[in-house]
């Protein structure tokens, strides 16, 4: 059965429906990532992604990054490119540097 074949699948657009582990590609539970609490909970149930907007909400360290870094890697693009964001020097903020382009 290829991708898209699944019964019940209705194509729609979306890149990414659902993040499940491979029952044939193994994993070892007991070291990292998979000791990170979502990334354990992704690999047990898997993540169905409804149509809209997906947003991820966590502490710090609660493995947000690192599960968008997952699906980087799954999709074959660069797992790293997940943490690329500008940064700031100096007092001014995000909104003052913003306003200057």
């Amino acid at each position: 059965m290829g991708l898209g074949d699944s019964p019940g699948w209705t194509p729609d657009g979306r890149a990414v429906r659902m993040v499940r582990h491979d029952p044939g590609s193994p994993v070892d539970i007991t070291h990292w990532p998979a000791t990170i609490p979502a990334v354990e909970q992704l690999l047990r149930e898997g993540l169905e992604l409804p149509g809209g907007l997906t947003v991820l909400v966590g502490e710090n360290g609660s493995g947000k990054s690192t599960m968008m870094e997952m699906l980087a890697e799954a999709c074959g693009l660069n797992p790293k490119a997940a943490r690329l964001r500008p940064s700031f020097s100096g007092p001014e903020t995000a909104s003052q540097a913003w306003a200057r382009t």
